[in-house]
């Protein structure tokens, strides 16, 4: 057998054009960082001649970044946020100032937040607070010897007549109810009067007997008195039939007012003279629970009209309350 190493031999001129193709591949190499030096010092130089302009980059909340809050104004944004689809997104609020002017009226009017309390939040926003007035009712044009009801966060309730108003406050006496409200208690005040029904947010300043003291509010809903007698709506509403139905009868209201309802009538169950409970939708409140009478039918017995009664003063406080919140501010 032959050596087999002899086909692994090369010649001396092979070997040395290997080594000069090594040799050429580290000099490339060695140019090449030598070369990325240089650009490298000239970027540099270029740089410190001529210093790139900062990029700006675009906030979404730049407002709110600029703007620093106290905890008090915080609270009253988020108490303002509730009114918003997301409440989660309240820099909506800040970033446009319409919406939070809009937001406030509400949370004004629901007694979510106190006018103190928003003033001192717009104030520091830089917004207009002309406009969380404008347009709203003063509780001062009430007209005295309005029916007065109100009602504390716990629905304590208190019912009596409207007996003076002046620069001072609102001056009701009770006639039935609690008479303990204590100074400076946040309460919902609805007015019954010949020319409609009121509802505002106020407080306590004193009570002396029979009679309470109420601040004023430049915060009021006003439902004129032709518009809430009789209010073309679709409520939801269950009706039970003492003694005689296990299961609520659900369907819906025609009209409704203070004093009734005109319900539509589903399989002409309900006759005249039939005594009802009717469970009315409340607009996301607890639902309503009164107590009436079918007093006739129409439309061939599809709509059985229900006068309302007797009512106790706390359904009767929530009634006037979902009428003024049905029928919108004026």
């Amino acid at each position: 057998m032959g050596d087999i190493s002899s086909g692994f031999q090369t010649s001396t001129t092979e070997t040395y054009i290997f080594l000069g193709l090594v040799v050429l591949l580290f000099a490339a190499l060695f140019l090449y960082q030598l070369y990325r030096g240089y650009a490298n010092r000239k970027q540099r130089e270029d740089r410190k001649k001529n210093p790139p302009q900062p990029v700006l980059r675009s906030y979404a909340h730049q407002r709110r970044d600029l703007i620093s809050l106290s905890s008090r104004e915080q609270r009253t944004l988020d108490h303002l946020s509730w009114f918003l689809k997301d409440p989660t997104k309240q820099e909506k609020l800040i970033d446009d100032e319409h919406l939070l002017v809009r937001a406030a009226r509400r949370g004004l009017r629901e007694g979510i937040v106190q006018e103190a309390e928003v003033l001192r939040l717009l104030n520091k926003l830089e917004v207009d607070s002309e406009p969380l007035t404008s347009g709203s009712k003063d509780s001062g044009v009430i007209p005295t010897g309005a029916e007065v009801s109100i009602s504390d966060r716990n629905l304590n309730m208190a019912v009596g007549e409207l007996l003076l108003s002046s620069e001072r406050g609102l001056q009701v006496r009770i006639e039935k109810g609690n008479r303990s409200f204590g100074q400076n208690t946040p309460v919902e005040v609805v007015c019954n009067s010949g020319d409609g029904m009121y509802r505002f947010h106020s407080a306590v300043l004193h009570t002396d007997g029979k009679q309470i003291s109420l601040q004023h509010s430049r915060h009021v809903e006003h439902v004129q008195r032709r518009k809430y007698r009789r209010r073309s709506a679709e409520l939801p509403v269950e009706i039970m039939i003492p003694g005689i139905s296990q299961k609520p009868i659900k369907t819906r209201t025609h009209d409704i007012s203070i004093g009734g309802a005109a319900i539509k009538n589903p399989r002409k169950k309900i006759g005249t003279g039939t005594l009802v409970d009717c469970t009315i939708d409340a607009g996301g409140a607890a639902p309503i629970t009164v107590p009436g009478t079918a007093l006739r039918t129409s439309k061939r017995g599809k709509i059985v009209h229900v006068t309302f009664g007797p009512v106790d003063e706390k359904t009767r406080h929530r009634l006037f309350r979902r009428l003024i919140r049905l029928h919108g501010a004026v």
